[in-house]
């Protein structure tokens, strides 16, 4: 019995090592695949950050309002952010907002009164003036905190667009009419932001459409307002190597569990694979946890901790069936599970290609 029983012990070993070539195999194929797809996006810029509220107006919109509204050309120079905080969404800026207009039709004072939103003012000078031809050029040198509003939901994948909202609640389309262009948005090329770079610029202008009566559109209120935007890139792998790469590593060794030989001197460490990865992977959720932005919805990093969290648990409980679950049978939930995962990386990052 003993001689038959290490025949069979010797059988089992040599289909299993059968299982560990289908294993590496399995690895490469699946590396490869996920390699790509966490590449891609890094690449390129995909931002999907919430944009301000901005309504333009036609000319006969305008007149109805009453009044004669006179031009306001606008721009913001950035000399610097003390603060750089993306993953908190705080922002402090030191800027000059400059305004060019014809005093005849609007005065100083009432220019000065405008305001940025989700801002607190910390500092902001008197008017420096001049006088260029028929027109006045006010510029205000300006510390703002932004509290900007951000989507993490591609964390550790994304990359933002930061809007700067100015808005006048002091005057209306009936007295001006911003008017800007990129040309008039102007960053500080020595600016250094860690981890971030930056990438393009925009700026839009419109209205603010506040509807006081949502049954009488007629008694709307619109006010001025001017969008200034950012686009910063994600730089670096660190996010990546700390929060995607772990996981999949963890994946990987509960995987060659199923390639152990039940039946032999190492059966021992089936279950001490599955046990320490599934440990390995629920701490490893302290991580990133300390990494992540503190938002209330799901973002990519939760998404592939609970499925490959899920993974995990299914290879631990196929071993615990180990003795009484044939070998092709494993092979099969091993390919299934490496179709399972690649397919999941597929719908969360063919979105940002």
């Amino acid at each position: 019995m003993a001689k038959l029983k290490m025949i069979r012990t010797i059988e089992e070993g040599l289909k299993y090592k059968g299982s560990a070539r289908l294993q590496l195999l399995l690895l490469v194929f699946s590396s490869v695949i996920l390699t790509w797809l966490i590449y891609s996006p890094i690449a390129k810029f995909h931002a999907n950050d919430p944009y301000p509220s901005i309504v333009s107006l036609t000319p006969q919109r305008i007149i109805n309002f009453g009044g004669s509204p006179t031009f306001v050309r606008v721009g913001m120079y950035i000399r610097d952010f003390p603060k750089f905080d993306v993953v908190g969404g705080q922002f402090i800026a030191d800027i000059t907002v400059w305004f060019r207009f014809d005093p005849r039709l609007v005065s100083l004072e009432r220019i000065g009164k405008f305001s940025f939103e989700r801002a607190t003012v910390i500092h902001k000078s008197q008017a420096l003036t001049r006088i260029e031809g028929t027109k006045l050029v006010a510029q205000y040198n300006m510390r703002v905190d932004f509290n900007t509003q951000l989507n993490y939901r591609n964390f550790p994948l994304d990359d933002h667009r930061l809007n700067f909202t100015l808005t006048h609640y002091f005057l209306s389309p009936s007295d001006i009419i911003f008017k800007s262009s990129r040309s008039s948005l102007v960053i500080n090329s020595e600016i250094k932001t860690s981890g971030w770079k930056y990438i393009d610029k925009g700026v839009k202008t419109g209205n603010l459409e506040n509807k006081v009566d949502p049954q009488d559109p007629r008694k709307d209120v619109y006010h001025p307002r001017i969008v200034f935007s950012l686009d910063y890139a994600r730089v670096g792998v660190r996010h990546i190597l700390t929060i995607i790469v772990p996981l999949l590593l963890i994946f990987f060794l509960s995987f060659f569990a199923l390639s152990i030989n039940p039946f032999g001197e190492r059966s021992t460490n089936i279950m001490s694979i599955s046990i320490a990865s599934i440990t390995a992977v629920i701490a490893h959720r302290f991580v990133i946890e300390r990494m992540s932005p503190a938002e209330g919805y799901f973002m990519l990093s939760d998404h592939l901790f609970l499925f490959l969290l899920f993974a995990c648990c299914i290879t631990f409980v196929v071993n615990i069936f180990g003795t009484k679950i044939l070998r092709i049978y494993k092979n099969m939930i091993t390919i299934i599970l490496h179709v399972f995962i690649v397919s999941i990386f597929l719908y969360f990052f063919l979105p940002l290609f």
